[in-house]
């Protein structure tokens, strides 16, 4: 019988991703020209779902923890260590949160985007 790594097989299927942005996008349409947002994705799945859509909505995207490698979620980042996202949040001249509506914040926690920050130009 087989174990471990011998148990069933991977099939990477990279073209789902952009149906999943595609679907995203349309779920939360809006317009986010002129926004600076730092995404804390945590070393997740959807580091590259989240920071795409984002940029496609039109904001300006300055994304931290993208490397996931499957051990790391959540390794000093994410919604319990704050810090990082904190201090960048301050480097890059951050003046307030972006509150988002009930809608929005249920896509974009699908997404798992920990907390967003923005600043309108």
């Amino acid at each position: 019988m087989p174990i471990g790594s011998g148990v069933g097989r991977v099939e990477y299927r990279f073209d789902m991703r952009e149906e999943y942005v595609d679907f995203i996008e349309k779920c939360v349409p809006v317009d986010l020209k002129d926004m600076k947002i730092v995404v804390d994705c945590a070393e997740g799945a959807s580091h590259y779902t989240s920071v795409k859509v984002l940029r496609d909505l039109g904001a300006d995207v300055v994304a931290i923890h993208t490397s996931p490698d499957g051990t790391n979620i959540n390794a000093n980042c994410g919604s319990t260590h704050m810090e990082e996202l904190r201090a960048r949040v301050v480097y890059e001249k951050q003046m307030s949160d972006w509150r988002l509506t009930e809608m929005q914040t249920e896509c974009l926690q699908s997404m798992n985007v920990a907390r967003l920050w923005m600043e309108t130009s």
